[in-house]
């Protein structure tokens, strides 16, 4: 066991800051719809019964080419738009160059501009990547799997100790180290189980395609070809880009999928006139949900038609990796647990950190 005692230590310092930044940066997103709801009262409506004119009109203005490549609420050509949903009275709008904007169903723009510039968008970054690009992003994965063997190696040490559980010994009220070392062994040992959930589907949401090949061969299935958007800005063709054309369009997709919920829509790379529209089955746990209707605008013919429901128990498995690790599935009350783990993930980096430095300071004093 001591072998695991130093592993767990040093391991543990040398992640601690990376830790403490995850556990916070992660509870304030499990939050971020409200932020935006607190910043623009007018969201917590319900999106507006829009008629199918009105909602073609909106969708209209947001991808309206201008000179020579920008919308009219972007900077940039929009790749994905995101539906007002319950509680949340707005679109959400994507472009190239992580450019975002958030426009009422009423079609005022709320905020627009780079995702960074928004602090919510900056956290997500860092939280995602630590605002340093793919390279940050493999980082937060390893840091993920780190975690995660951090976790087991936690609870098999706890468990020699289990019976001196106490519940006033979670909060050190004491300054000596024997206290804060008890306080992280314990609130460890009681946050575990969500933890491991969360650094798992963390894990697996960086190394996605490794996640799904493993789900797939084990439970079966088959995934639907990967949404894919503009490599580089491309204007639609404003000739068929009418609101008449986007309404007769929008009607087509959503009687593929009558009994689902519309969600995204889609720029595609190889061809702009063809739109893929996702949508959210009423059983899915994915907030965006995962089946697609491709429709070309041009012609307003359905191209295909991908249904989750068929995709099999591996794809099923991994479509729920996303809502457990961002709270998007279990209501107010999941969202609340996955709120206090990513808090104590960040006390039991501290905890463990400044437990080493009442260490030290014992180690230089004369006679210790």
């Amino acid at each position: 066991m001591a072998w695991l005692r130093w592993l767990h230590r040093y391991v543990g310092l040398a992640g601690s800051l990376m830790l403490l930044l995850m556990g916070i940066s992660g509870s304030i997103l499990v939050l971020q719809d409200d932020f935006w709801r607190w910043q623009y009262p007018e969201l917590t409506q319900l999106p507006a019964d829009l008629t199918a004119e009105q909602e073609a009109a909106r969708l209209q203005d947001i991808l309206q080419p201008r000179e020579p490549v920008a919308s009219a609420v972007l900077n940039s050509v929009p790749t994905a738009i995101h539906w007002p949903q319950p509680n949340f009275n707005a679109f959400k709008v994507w472009g190239k160059d992580e450019h975002f904007a958030l426009v009422s169903s009423q079609g005022e723009v709320l905020w627009q501009g780079p995702a960074r510039a928004h602090w919510l968008g900056w956290l997500f970054e860092l939280h995602d990547n630590l605002l340093l690009g793919e390279a940050g992003h493999q980082l937060v994965g390893i840091a993920a799997l780190t975690l995660t063997a951090m976790i087991i190696i936690g609870v098999i040490l706890w468990w020699r100790t289990r019976r001196r559980f106490k519940w006033r010994g979670l909060w050190p009220a004491q300054r000596q180290r024997g206290a804060w070392i008890i306080s992280h062994r314990d609130i460890g040992s009681l946050c575990s189980p969500l933890l491991l959930v969360l650094a798992l589907t963390g894990a697996s949401l960086v190394y996605y395609q490794t996640s799904a090949n493993l789900l797939t061969g084990l439970l079966g299935g088959q995934l639907p070809a990967p949404v894919s958007t503009p490599s580089q800005p491309v204007a639609l063709d404003q000739s068929i880009l009418t609101a008449d054309r986007l309404r007769a369009a929008l009607l087509s997709a959503r009687q593929a999928l009558p009994q689902a919920r519309l969600t995204r829509l889609y720029v595609t790379d190889a061809n702009p006139e063809i739109l893929r529209l996702r949508f959210r089955q009423p059983d899915m746990w994915h907030p965006n949900g995962r089946s697609y209707v491709s429709i070309n605008l041009s012609t307003l013919k359905v191209l295909e038609i991908t249904d989750a429901n068929g995709h099999g128990s591996g794809p099923a498995w991994l479509y729920r990796l996303y809502p457990l690790h961002a709270a998007k599935v279990g209501g107010r009350v999941y969202q609340a647990l996955v709120l206090l783990t990513g808090l104590l993930l960040s006390y039991l980096a501290f905890s463990g950190v400044w437990s080493y430095v009442l260490y030290l300071r014992s180690a230089r004093q004369p006679g210790s």
